[in-house]
C-alpha cells in the first residue's frame, strides 16, 4: 500500500513545500520532486501540486531493518550479563 507523509499532502492541499522535497525533473512549466521522508514523488505544474506515486509513509521515519533485527536477537554476552548485575 502506498502512502503520503503528512508534509506531502499538505503541499498538495495547502501549497507548503516543505524541506524533505527533492527536484529530480524540470520542463517548461512542469517540475517533478520526490520526497526523501516518504519517498512520493509529486508533480507541479502551473502551481498546482499533485501525488503522482503515494510513496512508502507508515508514520514513523524509516529505520535499517537489519540493525533492529540484529538488536531484538543479540545474545547477552558475560560482559553485558556483569555491567547489568551492578
Amino acid at each position: 500500500m502506498e502512502n503520503a507523509c503528512t508534509l506531502c499532502y499538505n503541499l498538495v492541499l495547502h501549497n507548503k513545500p516543505h524541506a524533505a522535497l527533492k527536484k529530480i525533473s524540470e520542463l517548461k512549466g512542469s517540475e517533478l520532486y520526490k520526497c526523501c521522508c516518504c519517498y512520493a514523488y509529486l508533480h507541479k505544474h502551473d502551481a498546482e501540486w499533485e501525488i503522482i506515486s503515494g510513496g512508502e509513509f507508515m508514520g514513523a521515519p524509516k529505520q535499517n531493518t537489519s540493525t533492529i533485527i540484529a538488536a531484538e536477537n543479540k545474545t547477552p554476552t558475560a560482559t553485558d550479563l556483569r555491567s547489568n548485575q551492578r
